[in-house]
């Protein structure tokens, strides 16, 4: 199966993010995710077996709990593949604080 790991964004930040989004949403004819599948990729993982999915989700775990929480803020965006054949809408993020 393929996988992908992800942060998911506060609550409140969804709720402002909708809400930016929400005025521009009649600019084009895109079919546009509900706020609730909103995230930040980390990796990808193509072809992962069945079986090693208890471990990876242990591992996945083991590293988020080392973390602390991330302060970013939104840096530009764009298309992917292209603005004229957009299927995929991304936002460029610069981290606040140490690490950024």
């Amino acid at each position: 199966m393929r996988l992908f790991t992800a942060l998911v964004p506060p609550d409140e930040v969804v709720e402002h993010l909708d809400d930016f989004l929400d005025v521009r949403r009649s600019a084009a004819d895109f079919r546009w995710t509900s706020p609730a599948q909103l995230h930040l990729t980390l990796s990808f993982m193509a072809d992962v077996d069945d079986w090693r999915l208890d471990d990876l989700l242990e591992g996945v775990a083991a590293a988020a709990a080392r973390r602390t929480p991330l302060s970013l803020r939104v840096t530009g965006g764009g298309a992917f593949p292209a603005p004229v054949a957009a299927t995929v809408l991304w936002a460029g993020l610069d981290l606040d604080g140490p690490g950024g």
